[in-house]
């Protein structure tokens, strides 16, 4: 049986969390779905990911053999099978259907009609209106469908395939329509950004073993407050990333690192409401337990995906014995205050966790400045 790479690039990746609750449930359960192999040129058309899942643990597939008349007829059905799946994001679907009328139109020796600027052309022919009946859209859809097939073909040379699909399709077509050395420009951009991105990230991970770091000296702190920079999932401009505003860590990266806590000690734990599970991970393999937790009303609604985010909340674990506020130094769980600039947090945090842990010592992680009192570590210090 034979990879190709044509029909392989085809099918979308799993992302690692989709790709290891596959693994699990071919471990779990076993290959419940065989392999599709063409069977006229030994060529695998679906199953790539639980190919690769097989290999790794020595499971033995099964495979169902389909004929097919020609290349053509195997491309085509492999984005179909694609198609019919659910799990595809409107982005995938779009580039399979723009494939899909690319190969149509290339078979037949038809070029795609090319718009010029702001210009709007759409294809009236045959086959952008036969794949638009296929597949529920309008034929101008399918004409843009197969812009951002081309765009995404050129561009994911330069530009990660997961920056391209956060962002609008008609975003990566105009920059997919500009003239070449204005698009070297901008693609030069979007590459010097990433360089930068990934160095400022490295610069993070190196200061933390270089002296004369907090994190490297032999004093310990045993009340700490932290608010790391998780990395995200979403949507970011064509050419900046959400990254330019402060440089991100990996979960991996922030649980690595070595806190200079005390035997007995507190952590307060900024966290995203997307990133609870991510944060409860931290702060097990900082050496603390979970306890309770805070809400910050920022007072003011901002982006999301299931809500439109207004809080943020504030972990409290604990390590060792360390002892509870006193009740007079007990503060509501819910801190009102208008959010200020990007990332910045409440000041009165800082008295709130004075009062809470009087006389301790304090070390703020990832800090924006200092603090009298406090030792601070962070990029922005």
């Amino acid at each position: 049986m034979k990879i190709d790479p044509d029909i392989m690039n085809l099918i979308p990746p799993l992302k690692p969390d989709e790709f290891q609750g596959l693994e699990q449930k071919i471990l779990n359960e076993g290959l419940t779905e065989p392999l599709v192999v063409w069977k006229e040129q030994d060529i695998l058309l679906d199953g790539h990911h639980r190919l690769e899942i097989c290999k790794k643990h020595n499971i033995k597939p099964t495979f169902r053999y389909i004929s097919l008349p020609d290349r053509k007829s195997a491309i085509n059905w492999v984005i179909d099978n694609q198609l019919s799946r659910r799990n595809l994001d409107p982005f995938e679907v779009s580039v399979l259907r723009g494939k899909k009328y690319l190969l149509e139109k290339q078979s037949h020796g038809g070029q795609i009609p090319y718009s010029k600027g702001s210009e709007k052309i759409s294809d009236p022919s045959e086959t952008a209106q036969k794949i638009a009946e296929e597949t529920g859209v309008t034929s101008r859809t399918v004409y843009n469908d197969a812009l951002l097939a081309q765009a995404v073909e050129e561009l994911t040379q330069h530009i990660p395939r997961e920056i391209l699909k956060q962002n609008p399709k008609q975003d990566i077509i105009e920059l997919y329509k500009k003239p070449p050395e204005e698009k070297k420009k901008i693609i030069k951009v979007i590459e010097e950004d990433r360089l930068s991105i990934k160095k400022a990230r490295q610069k993070i991970i190196r200061d933390l073993y270089t002296e004369p770091s907090i994190l490297t000296n032999n004093e310990k702190y045993d009340v700490i407050l932290a608010d790391p920079p998780w990395q995200y999932e979403f949507s970011m401009a064509i050419n900046r990333a959400i990254e330019n505003q402060y440089p991100t860590m990996t979960l991996d990266e922030i649980k690595q690192l070595q806190i200079p806590s005390a035997e007995n000690a507190v952590l307060f734990l900024w966290a995203t409401a997307p990133k609870l599970e991510e944060a409860l991970e931290v702060m097990r393999a900082w050496g603390f337990k979970y306890r309770t937790c805070a809400v910050w009303d920022k007072e003011v609604i901002g982006m999301g995906f299931w809500f439109r985010i207004q809080h943020e909340l504030l972990l409290v674990g604990v390590k060792g014995n360390y002892p509870v506020p006193p009740p007079d130094s007990r503060f509501s769980s819910i801190i009102r205050e208008r959010r200020g600039k990007h990332s910045e947090k409440p000041k009165l945090i800082y008295e709130m966790i004075e009062k809470m842990c009087p006389k301790g010592k304090y070390l703020e992680l990832f800090a924006r400045e200092t603090r009298q009192g406090w030792k601070a570590w962070g990029n922005e210090i």
